[in-house]
């Protein structure tokens, strides 16, 4: 059967096949993150101006202290009819936290989720319960003016039994079909709100070359270019904004250069300023990141950075006669590749040295990203709430975000001791000193803040993109297919 235009919304992942649908393994994965918000429904979804809003959730009941939440559930089914019960967001929790959940530190507001997590209590000490079949009791370790915005998150989604990659789905749509190139996705009969206008299918495929997703958006193949599901290069961007449809959108997402502190040589502080210094991240943000915010040191100082470079060997015992080379590892993505030459020039041009150049699809990247197979490598960051802590937490010991595996005994004892504090000016002092510490460690360092930059059809509309940056399709429609739905 063929379906209207209107009924059928068209999507490229220039990032390859998502190597999951299950939301607990994939949340690094901004693919998956999409799909998830298609497939599943959480406590809460953002509504079109950010804010959340109760989505399967009847009703919420918060207690006076912060603490707790109950949450009364919507009459809704999973895809095969099956009832969503409370027992459904329990149990996908706890799988969360017992099984390989990509981030498990996402999850550690709930009590005991971090003792859960290191098998240090039972799962009846664990803050999520069901107190019956509709109704769920929620338990943070502290207050958390965030919480419901972190429900709206895919992490948070209940999963239809023990599967590790699921079959059968609560949100709007379900999958229909997969193979080798393309995803094929259908409306759900079984979803609660029968009264929102669906497409009929939507069609995702993946495809490396943004040449042919260009083409493919100019022939109507394609309803949408450009971040998240595709990297957009500088002269794409001009053209775009010459005809008039380049979208920006400021995202908490920032691009950081980690340095794999285990690497003989990088594991000197003096070696990573170096070459931190030496970049000129000015430059990246108009000539290969457009639009996106530089962060300081704007330009290079080449001079500081040689002498923190010789600091640096003579701390390590070594010359720089027969340096061996140092790597950088980089994805596929669009703008990574010229990302990477340029700072290949740069540290071998001003610090003397030899760099080479790893290339690899983008699954295989983040898999070495994640395992600390790498010795430089750029990356994202995000920043998921506005409450600064999760950043210092992230950043050093057994976080699965640390991937520079930088350890600091005294950093821990700081940020430890400001996550107890509760006087502000006492926390804010702890917290710069553990901002200082960063600085003179130099594990990573930031580029740039990210702006999003992306176009789509001229009718599309009701798609929202959450502070991360991910787009979420379940309330979109074409303009004047208002009933596609019914």
């Amino acid at each position: 059967m063929i379906l209207d235009e209107q009924k059928v919304l068209k999507l490229l992942f220039q990032e390859g096949r998502p190597p999951s649908l299950n939301p607990c393994h994939t949340f690094g994965e901004m693919r998956c993150r999409v799909l998830s918000k298609l497939l599943f429904e959480g406590l809460t979804r953002l509504d079109q101006h950010g804010n959340p809003e109760l989505a399967g959730a009847a009703a919420i009941l918060r207690s006076p202290d912060g603490y707790s939440y109950h949450f009364k559930l919507k009459p809704s089914y999973w895809s095969n009819g099956e009832k969503v019960t409370s027992v459904d967001y329990v149990m996908s929790v706890q799988y969360a936290l017992s099984d390989l959940m990509s981030h498990p530190e996402l999850l550690f507001m709930l009590k005991n989720a971090k003792s859960f997590r290191e098998k240090k209590v039972s799962s009846k000490d664990l803050g999520i319960r069901a107190i019956d079949g509709e109704t769920l009791q929620l338990t943070l370790e502290q207050p958390d003016s965030h919480f419901l915005h972190k429900l709206a998150k895919p992490f948070f989604f209940p999963l239809f039994g023990p599967m590790r990659e699921p079959k059968w789905f609560n949100g709007p749509y379900l999958v229909r079909d997969q193979s080798n190139d393309r995803i094929l996705l259908e409306k759900n009969p079984y979803y609660w709100d029968t009264k929102r206008p669906f497409f009929e299918r939507i069609e995702i495929a993946w495809q490396n070359d943004i040449e042919s997703i260009y083409s493919s958006f100019q022939e109507g193949k394609t309803d949408w270019i450009g971040e998240p599901l595709s990297i957009l290069p500088p002269h794409f961007v001009e053209l775009l904004k010459n005809e008039g449809n380049l979208h920006r959108q400021h995202v908490l997402r920032h691009f950081i250069i980690c340095f794999n502190t285990r690497n003989p040589l990088l594991s000197s502080p003096s070696i990573r300023k170096a070459l931190s210094l030496a970049i000129d991240r000015d430059f990246i943000c108009h000539s290969i990141f457009p639009e996106s915010v530089p962060v300081a040191p704007l330009h290079p100082n080449a001079e500081k950075a040689n002498a923190l470079f010789d600091e640096g060997l003579k701390e390590l015992g070594m010359g720089r006669e027969n340096l061996p080379p140092l790597t950088f590892s980089y994805s596929h993505q669009t703008r990574r590749e010229m990302l990477a030459k340029f700072l290949q020039m740069t540290w071998q041009k001003i610090l003397n040295i030899p760099i080479r150049l790893e290339q690899n699809e983008w699954n295989l990247f983040r898999n070495k990203l994640e395992k600390g197979s790498f010795e430089i490598s750029g990356t994202v960051q995000e920043k998921l709430s506005e409450d600064a802590f999760e950043y210092y937490e992230r950043a050093e010991g057994a976080s699965s975000w640390n991937f520079s595996g930088w350890t600091h005994p005294f950093y821990r004892e700081t940020i430890d001791a400001a996550e107890k504090e509760t006087h502000a000016e006492l926390k804010s002092q702890l917290l710069k000193a553990a901002d200082q510490i960063l600085i003179e460690e130099m594990p990573f360092t930031p580029l740039f803040d990210y702006t999003h930059l992306y176009a789509h059809r001229a009718d599309l509309e009701n798609y929202l993109i959450d502070p991360e940056g991910c787009v979420d399709f379940c309330q979109t429609i074409i303009q004047g297919a208002k009933q596609c739905g019914k």
